[in-house]
């Protein structure tokens, strides 16, 4: 459940109540309420909770990380995670489209350098 998965993650931050209301911009009144489960949090605030606790949304919410792999073999490396949750945060379409196609983008100019090295160093 999300109040006992926020104060598991809290506690292993070493933080208080207090401080991580603080981090978040709420009162520590409703922060205990949230981990006592009075009071669900926001989607807002348990984003704003999950980057403090530096987990994903999903998994505060969830208990998992929706859709990511969970096989140690098609595990992400931490810097392709981190732009997988970045994404995830983005709301506007226009703005997911347009990081798409930047990273499309680079993906075919990096493989086109690529190719293009391997043609130059080739020996007939």
């Amino acid at each position: 459940m999300i109040q006992e998965r926020l104060k598991e993650l809290r506690q292993k931050k070493e933080l208080t109540q207090v401080e991580l209301a603080r981090r978040v911009g709420i009162s520590k009144h409703l922060y205990n309420k949230y981990e006592r489960n009075n009071v669900r949090p926001s989607d807002d605030t348990l984003l704003k909770l999950a980057k403090e606790l530096e987990v994903t949304f999903e998994y505060l919410v969830f208990g998992r990380d929706a859709n990511l792999p969970t096989e140690k073999s098609d595990a992400l490396a931490p810097e392709e995670r981190r732009l997988l949750e970045a994404f995830r945060t983005v709301t506007e379409e226009r703005i997911k489209r347009a990081i798409l196609e930047i990273a499309e983008d680079y993906a075919d100019a990096n493989v086109i350098r690529m190719t293009t090295k391997t043609t130059r160093t080739k020996k007939y």
